[in-house]
């Protein structure tokens, strides 16, 4: 898993951050540990569960920035981190406490205890939950099939409405663009033209979604995060002479 955004709803107001909220859960039983596991460079952000790395042989985790009441893990990765197969490096974890690394009916630990007695290495940093800060525009991601639609990740701990700059996408200046609530897929929230400092600002706030097929229970992601669809205007290629002269011919 790299450079992906692991998201549950949460009132980053409230710093007991209660609920279960699991954003990632690795190994469901202890017969079989998930082993050779690469997670890097994402961002995990859940409720007090939001990392649970339960049952697990062998594990690279790595440039990682976490948000969560606890870390949990089962007492049978113990094995793993005594023979140094958890290797956790360059990861930032916001947790409710210091002794926020919580080994289940074993201890709790700090992140300098953990990897003093494990010899963890790596230049991992813990936070409070209430330190937490980011970057709003977590990702654009150009979609393979259509270069001028775009998929955009937003958090803003407050549901402001957030600017995205398109400077580094290519955009010609007075583009049309249409803008759509992934969780509400079929309805335009906003549009326009892309204007000459290309940036555009994205609402935050909204409440309207379209219920998941067979899913009766579904509520709307919090306004403090949002993933979007930008569909810009497809760009007319500028015909070269030959291209003109046939135009003309026929």
């Amino acid at each position: 898993m790299k450079n992906n955004v692991f998201y549950h709803n949460i009132d980053f107001s409230d710093r007991k951050n209660h609920g279960y909220g699991n954003s990632i859960n690795l190994g469901y039983t202890s017969r079989a540990l998930v082993e050779a596991i690469f997670i890097t460079d994402n961002y995990i952000l859940g409720r007090n569960n939001g990392l649970n790395i339960m049952h697990a042989k062998s594990l690279e985790f790595k440039n990682n920035t976490i948000y969560t009441g606890f870390v949990h893990f089962d007492k049978s990765i113990l094995p793993a981190l005594e023979s140094g197969r958890l290797n956790f490096e360059n990861n930032t974890f916001h947790t409710r406490n210091q002794a926020g690394l919580r080994i289940l009916k074993h201890k709790d630990y700090k992140l300098s205890d953990l990897q003093k007695e494990f010899n963890v290495h790596g230049s991992n940093e813990w936070k409070s939950l209430s330190s937490f800060e980011i970057n709003s525009v977590l990702k654009i991601t150009c979609l393979k099939t259509n270069e001028n639609h775009f998929n955009i990740a937003l958090l803003d701990k407050n549901g402001t409405d957030v600017i995205v700059d398109f400077t580094s996408e290519n955009i010609d200046e007075g583009t049309a663009y249409e803008i759509y609530d992934i969780e509400n897929r079929d309805v335009v929230i906003k549009s326009g033209k892309i204007s000459k400092d290309f940036k555009i600002e994205f609402p935050m706030e909204l409440k309207d979604f379209q219920m998941p097929l067979h899913n009766t229970v579904a509520t709307k992601t919090a306004k403090n995060f949002g993933v979007y669809r930008i569909e810009f205007e497809t760009k007319k290629k500028r015909k070269t002479f030959f291209g003109r002269f046939f135009d003309w011919l026929f």
